[in-house]
């Protein structure tokens, strides 16, 4: 059996493909390093003009107005939440023209908290607004996108505030590496692995009609030898993770890594969407995306494995990959959304916002969870492992 993973590790690795897509993976994590990551701008910075230009103007209207009674509703309620505002605004000023950062996050988390109690009671079509990043064209949620990651400011900046670790604006505006990491995960890189793992695995079967001999040489039943050869496209698909590491690296030297201890918010869904907000930290995130990673590729794998043996076409093999973007279909944010969805696997793609909670909060409903997803991949992963057996032992194909 050693003898037959290591002849499927060499043939793996030597396979011109399989070297073409590491390469490609390779170039294309070192451009975004190099160039895409430096460009990149959260809408909530750390923008000390912005917070200055704030203060002075609130401190401006209560220097000069004058309330007396038939005043302006508005002008009465400004006079009222401006001050603690500025109370804020200026702790942060001071503390940034002080560099003490410790200071600053507490005073930001405050801030968040305060501005979203004033912002989100009064509505979407009242005269405050969240940040102005979240107002973009066509974007129908925006109010609810600003409550959201004000929330999750508030909560993350609290914890910056007692950190035993270095902090610096980079942390803050979650640009190290291992933040660029988790923002990754919550949009285009698990897409991106799963998909270069269809596509180093696509031919795993196929690529024997090159080796029968050997092949055969070996003294192994066709169920075996086919989960040997899962294990070694599932050992190559990992090994995608690790052609990542320059361009991680890169972001690292220029950014700063990071610590396992930076705080990663999680949305607890409640009725109306009312939800709680709480940190986990960076290694317990990233520990729980890879599981399910890793619980995708074995699906991915299996079921490759399973059309090579059955419709015996590597071609066909790719179209696997619809499954990837099925959810688009029956996942709309604003739609209501039947419970029995969340039993299907294309429903936890989206694996760091299915592990921060984020899909809970775009979706409004508390059936798309972690915990689930991870059981859900699993039974799928073991019923095409299954199927696999069985239909290894009704053809008794000699694979």
């Amino acid at each position: 059996m050693i003898g037959y993973i290591r002849w499927e590790l060499k043939v793996f690795f030597s396979n011109r493909k399989n070297i073409i897509l590491f390469i490609l993976l390779l170039l294309a994590s070192l451009y975004y390093a190099l160039y895409l990551a430096p460009d990149y701008q959260p809408i909530e910075s750390v923008n000390k003009n912005e917070i200055e230009a704030r203060y002075e103007d609130r401190q401006e209207f209560l220097d000069n107005v004058e309330i007396r009674e038939g005043s302006h509703p508005m002008t009465v309620f400004s006079y009222q939440v401006f001050p603690e505002w500025n109370e804020y605004d200026g702790t942060r000023l001071d503390a940034l023209a002080a560099g003490d950062l410790h200071t600053y996050a507490e005073a930001t988390s405050h801030w968040y908290s305060y501005s979203d109690d004033i912002i989100f009671a009064s509505g979407r079509d009242f005269f405050l607004r969240y940040t102005t990043g979240y107002y973009t064209y066509g974007n129908n949620f925006s109010h609810s996108d600003g409550h959201y990651a004000y929330l999750s400011s508030a909560e993350r900046y609290g914890k910056y505030a007692n950190a035993s670790y270095d902090l610096s604006i980079q942390v803050f505006e979650e640009r190290t590496a291992l933040q660029t990491l988790q923002r990754l995960l919550t949009s285009s890189l698990p897409y991106i692995l799963l998909i270069v793992c269809l596509f180093l695995s696509n031919d795993i079967v196929m690529k024997d009609r090159h080796h029968l001999s050997i092949v055969n040489g070996f003294p192994l039943t066709p169920f075996k030898r086919l989960m040997l050869k899962g294990l070694v496209a599932l050992l190559g698909s990992l090994t995608s993770l690790i052609v990542l590491a320059p361009a991680f690296l890169v972001i690292g030297f220029r950014e700063g890594l990071g610590t396992l201890s930076l705080p990663v918010v999680r949305y607890h869904f409640e009725f109306l969407n009312l939800g709680t907000y709480e940190s986990m930290s960076m290694g317990l995130f990233l520990v729980q995306s890879f599981v399910m990673i890793l619980l995708w590729f074995t699906i991915i794998i299996s079921l490759v494995l399973l059309m090579s043996i059955v419709l015996k076409n590597e071609f066909i093999n790719l179209t696997i990959g619809i499954i990837l973007f099925i959810e688009a279909t029956y996942y709309q944010r604003g739609a209501i959304i039947d419970n029995w969805l969340s039993y299907l696997p294309t429903s936890y793609v989206q694996i760091g916002n299915i592990v921060s909670g984020y899909r809970q909060y775009i979706l409004a409903i508390d059936s798309v969870t972690m915990i689930k997803g991870q059981l859900v991949l699993l039974a799928a992963a073991l019923l095409i492992i299954l199927l696999i057996w069985l239909v290894s032992r009704i053809k008794r194909l000699a694979i």
